[in-house]
């Protein structure tokens, strides 16, 4: 128990942490969010932001053939090929859970993505209900400032372009 002298907190994690199929266990299967819009900056800002206790673990190829994918887009993959695509996964350094980032191929701005909340066996039910519900809220408050952000670049856009054309009439009136 080396790790304990060094303030070390081992967990282990359930199997589909490293598996492609997230509905592993047949009664067991993952909450999701789906977000519609924005969800690659939201995945940014869960990573750039240490208060939030998240560890990048890599990547992990992800079954996409979910049912409550509503028109996701992924890459045409052949008859033979495994339906999977990369999804990011974060650790939260409690322990607790991870989640499972399941992005669409466009990888834009615009592109849905799925956050699929795993919670790690050895958590208490109350645990992972609360930690569902603050992370639910966390991505909700990411997406209404991303939306709000969107709109004050449409406004600026409107702006400028009202303006660009106020000077294109006062030219023409002194030409």
């Amino acid at each position: 128990f080396r790790s304990l002298q060094f303030g070390l907190n081992l967990h282990q994690f359930p199997e589909t942490s490293v598996s492609s199929n997230l509905f592993l266990h047949a009664f067991i299967s993952p909450p999701k969010i789906i977000v519609e819009r924005g969800g690659p900056w939201i995945e940014s800002q869960l990573l750039a932001n240490p208060r939030h206790g998240f560890v990048d673990d890599g990547y992990r190829n992800t079954d996409y053939d979910i049912p409550g994918l509503p028109n996701f887009r992924f890459k045409p993959k052949s008859m033979y090929s495994p339906k999977t695509e990369p999804a990011r996964q974060l650790i939260h350094a409690s322990g607790e859970f991870f989640i499972r980032i399941l992005q669409e191929s466009d990888r834009d701005s615009s592109s849905k993505v799925a956050f699929f909340y795993i919670n790690n066996r050895d958590s208490s039910q109350s645990s992972v209900a609360h930690h569902f519900e603050l992370f639910c809220g966390m991505i909700k408050d990411y997406e209404a400032r991303w939306l709000a952000m969107q709109e004050e670049a449409r406004k600026e856009e409107l702006a400028k372009e009202e303006e660009w054309g106020k000077r294109v009439v006062e030219a023409q009136k002194n030409a």
